[in-house]
Parts: C-alpha cells; structure tokens; sequence
C-alpha cells in the first residue's frame, strides 16, 4: 500500500468512532451484504460514517 493511501485511510479512522468500508454508500449500497449492514446499524440507531470503495479503485485493492 502506498503512503498516500494509508494516510488516507488513517485519517478517515482516527476522525470517526466507527467506519463502513463498503460498497456504495449508506444511501445507496452496492451490494446486499453493505446494505444489511447499514440496516443494522440504523435500527440500533448507531453513528458512523461510510466508505465506498468503488469510488477509488486504487484504495478498493487495499482495503
């Protein structure tokens, strides 16, 4: 992984309790798997933010 990917990374962790490396977003999830996952997380009413991979295919490899 580069350096400029893990910086990314590390600086979207260290700004959030919780983070979603996903599939689309938690608006529109790509996949079933990323959907009930934020359907999980928002019946329990829990903070987080997301991450779609499939906006950057470099970071998707790393991930």
């Amino acid at each position: 992984m580069d350096i400029q990917s893990k910086n990314k990374i590390n600086e979207i962790i260290e700004g959030h309790k919780i983070v979603i490396f996903m599939k689309g977003s938690k608006e529109i999830p790509s996949c079933s798997f990323s959907n009930q996952v934020i359907q999980i997380f928002n019946r329990l009413n829990i903070n987080y933010k997301t991450v779609d991979v499939l906006q950057d295919s470099k970071p998707q490899r790393n991930y």
